[in-house]
């Protein structure tokens, strides 16, 4: 039974992510070409997002892990390694954006469009699938901020609108995290501090956006 689940859930997940990538790519202004190679530069990101959350894993059961791998490896990850995988791949960012490798407030634009229509169709795959009541709050924010993104990438900044709905979609997080029993994205709940940090990390990012822009 966890197999299946497994495979099932990895399955939910790259069909959403594939929604996400296709949505980006429809509705990007962007060349082919340059839509190309920054979906890749995202897709290495989420790859090592992805290895990160079985580290976080093993680091936080690394007792049980040392007995028995299996019993680590062959169940879902919880939260506490979503909290460990963000950090590692904050810091994954800032590492290869020092080093030239990557434009993190480029990367930025195209994460925020890619994540929001994976997350809506994750969302909805729970909701049709497993009856996630719960569900169509955080679906509906995100069809809201997916409206919103449609409507002013044309009329603003592509850097930013993906800060306005960094901070709404975190502002409504919290707000639902209050409203329902719990927040969650991609199947992992978050608690309000996390939320909050995520909230004041972007905003601070954005005001330092701007004071970049202005000085320049």
């Amino acid at each position: 039974m966890p197999f299946v689940w497994i495979i099932t859930s990895i399955a939910i997940i790259f069909t959403s992510f594939t929604a996400g990538f296709g949505f980006f790519y429809l509705f990007s202004p962007l060349t082919k070409e340059v839509k190309k190679k920054q979906l890749e530069q995202l897709l290495s990101l989420l790859i090592n997002f992805f290895i990160f959350i079985w580290v976080g894993k093993i680091i936080l059961n690394i007792g049980v892990f040392v007995r028995d791998p299996l019993a680590i490896l062959a169940y879902p990850s919880n939260s506490n390694a979503f909290y460990v995988a963000t950090l590692f791949i904050a810091l994954n960012v800032m590492y290869i954006g020092k080093k030239g490798k990557i434009n993190s407030l480029q990367l930025l634009t195209v994460f925020v469009p890619v994540f929001l229509a994976a997350a809506f169709v994750y969302e909805f795959f729970q909701m049709m699938l497993n009856g996630h009541r719960y569900g169509w709050g955080h679906m509906s924010l995100l069809m809201l901020l997916l409206i919103l993104f449609m409507y002013a990438q044309h009329r603003v900044s592509r850097e930013r609108i993906s800060f306005y709905l960094l901070i709404a979609w975190s502002v409504g997080q919290l707000i639902l995290s209050v409203v329902f029993p719990y927040a969650s994205v991609f199947g992992y709940l978050l608690e309000p501090w996390f939320i909050a940090i995520i909230l004041i990390v972007f905003m601070l990012l954005f005001f330092y956006y701007n004071r970049k822009r202005v000085s320049s």
